[in-house]
């Protein structure tokens, strides 16, 4: 029995290095027969080679052997356009076989071609990288494709010398559909360039992608409008949904170029078109054109919107965004009209707020969103822009003014502590030093607002202006202490003898509570000169005596109330 066992494992063994020389032929005559790394195949073929190295691996127990069978598994899954499934055995080689991995040129070239056409640009250019400075027969074949992928993942001009160097030989060696997408690709790059007479001279397949660009470049080199008219009407009739949109979107263009339609036109043809079918890029491309007919229509909003939908849901075509440099020059025309309202003002911000510049200009515009804010009471609002902006955006001269700004919207809301806070970490740019008696008035009004006179008193200390004045009268009077608001008062009425009614109240109310009876006669004989506003006057006085000496101590509840008598002795004076 066990001589039979060792003779069946002889036999087996034998017959794998059979199967394996008969594959390493297979592979030497691929090698030579191929002058590039891709080359046509026999479906037939890949299925008998495939399962060949199955049953190979199947069988062979060294791990150096194995390792070269998954290699060439992996050739043949890329050579028969099964790119993922290429990645996935490159992925099992590396994380199998990481002791021995040693991949050779070719290897990394179908992985990195592999990347290309799954989408994965950025990680197919790293591969490129590895293998393009070698010297080595396949060069100018992996050049080409290096610059096909770069073609696709950024918006920059590739070299296009390499296809053009190898498009004969490519368009017989390689497989027809992809010797199609990168001919599409390179006359695209062609088109964008301006390179007709080189579209006229590709060796190219008779194909729509073909037929498209030559017929455009024909034009531009001269042929008859109404040729190139007609050859698009006829492409626009295709089966291919896709090439017929561009064809139709191309003679829309054109029409347009030559004054054959008006802009409106156009632009109703363009909404017309069932973008919903279309594949991914046309789907841009057509939404593309008709933003930058709605900016040419001076219809900036509707341009603006399809920029940020483009912007949101084509990130890898955001690059080809053709109003990307404008998006804030129209953002900014916009929001600067004058009759535009609060309300419509805040309303594009809330939308297109992304698409303002950074900077001065930037920094000018939410300023003005905010003072929107401010004048819709939305100071909530407010406060959060104005937080995010001082924190994270403005610097310098931006970051005092709307720092001032902000600690007056916290005022509003009676945050006096926030306000305080902010005036007090403010840093005041060298340009603005003027403003500093205007944060000390600030803060002194915040503590002021929170009853700390004396804190209010001390920071107004040697501070001479009007401002300062009157609310240094308003802390003297109500922290009543009379004595030193009758002094400021006095004093500043020597300096100007117009008083407004207000004052002369507080001034009044001050001389009863310090029962100068001879000073408050005066002052009445000064203001009334009849026995009704005098009797009106004593009656608000009143009024204002009997709610001071209650349990309210609101400050601003009795301010209020001097505004109102004040008023009411303004009315008896006219």
């Amino acid at each position: 029995m066990t001589q039979h066992i060792k003779f069946f494992s002889i036999f087996i063994i034998l017959g794998f290095f059979s199967c394996f020389f008969h594959f390493q032929k297979i592979s030497a005559t691929n090698s030579i027969k191929n002058q590039f790394l891709i080359y046509k195949i026999n479906q037939k073929n890949f299925r008998d080679i495939k399962e060949k190295i199955i049953q190979k691996l199947a069988l062979v127990e060294n791990k150096e052997e194995k390792y070269i069978l998954y290699l060439s598994l992996l050739e043949h899954l890329f050579q028969n356009s099964l790119y993922q499934e290429t990645l996935d055995m490159y992925e099992f080689i590396v994380n199998n076989y990481v002791d021995i991995t040693n991949l050779d040129k070719k290897t990394i070239f179908f992985v990195a071609v592999s990347l290309t056409l799954t989408g994965k640009y950025f990680d197919a250019k790293k591969e490129f990288e590895k293998i393009e400075k070698e010297e080595s027969n396949f060069l100018d074949e992996i050049l080409m494709w290096k610059n096909y992928n770069l073609s696709l993942q950024d918006n920059i001009k590739t070299n296009i010398s390499y296809f053009l160097k190898l498009q004969n030989e490519i368009l017989q060696d390689y497989p027809e559909k992809i010797y199609k997408m990168l001919q599409e690709s390179f006359l695209k790059q062609l088109f964008n360039t301006g390179q007709f007479q080189k579209i006229l001279s590709m060796n190219k397949l008779d194909d729509i992608a073909s037929d498209f660009y030559t017929s455009i470049a024909e034009y531009k080199l001269g042929k008859d409008l109404e040729i190139l008219k007609k050859k698009l009407s006829k492409l626009s009739l295709q089966d291919s949904l896709q090439w017929s949109t561009k064809a139709k979107m191309k003679l829309i263009e054109i029409n347009l170029e030559n004054n054959q339609i008006s802009l409106q036109d156009a632009i109703d043809l363009l909404n017309n078109l069932n973008y919903q079918l279309l594949d991914t890029n046309m789907r841009f491309y057509l939404l593309d054109m008709l933003a930058i007919y709605y900016r040419k229509n001076d219809e900036l909003a509707k341009s603006l919107s399809i920029y940020q939908y483009l912007n949101n849901n084509f990130e890898h075509l955001s690059h080809e965004i053709s109003l990307y440099k404008n998006s804030s020059e129209d953002a900014i025309k916009i929001l600067s009209k004058q009759d535009m309202s609060n309300w419509n003002k805040l309303s594009f911000f809330n939308r297109f707020s992304e698409m303002l510049p950074l900077g001065d200009i930037g920094n000018v515009i939410i300023s003005e969103i905010t003072d929107s804010l401010i004048n819709l009471n939305l100071l909530d609002d407010a406060i959060e822009l104005l937080e995010h902006q001082i924190k994270f955006k403005l610097k310098g001269r931006f970051k005092f003014l709307n720092e001032l700004k902000l600690s007056k919207i916290y005022s509003k809301q009676k945050r006096f502590k926030d306000a305080i806070n902010l005036l007090n970490n403010i840093e005041i740019p060298s340009q603005e030093f003027k403003n500093h008696q205007k944060i000390l008035l600030l803060k002194a009004r915040n503590f002021f607002s929170l009853q700390n006179y004396d804190r209010a008193i001390s920071i107004l200390e040697g501070i001479d202006s009007n401002k300062a004045i009157k609310l240094k009268k308003d802390i003297y009077f109500f922290d009543k202490k009379y004595e030193s608001f009758i002094n400021l008062m006095e004093n500043h009425k020597s300096k100007n003898p117009d008083i407004d009614a207000q004052d002369q109240i507080k001034l009044a109310i001050a001389y009863f509570n310090l029962e100068k009876q001879d000073k408050l006669d005066a002052l009445y004989q000064d203001i009334i000169n009849n026995s009704t506003l005098k009797t009106k006057f004593l009656e608000l006085f009143s009024t204002y005596l009997s709610i001071q000496n209650s349990e309210t101590k609101d400050t601003v509840k009795l301010q209020n109330l001097l505004n109102q008598i004040s008023q009411e002795i303004k009315i008896e004076l006219k």
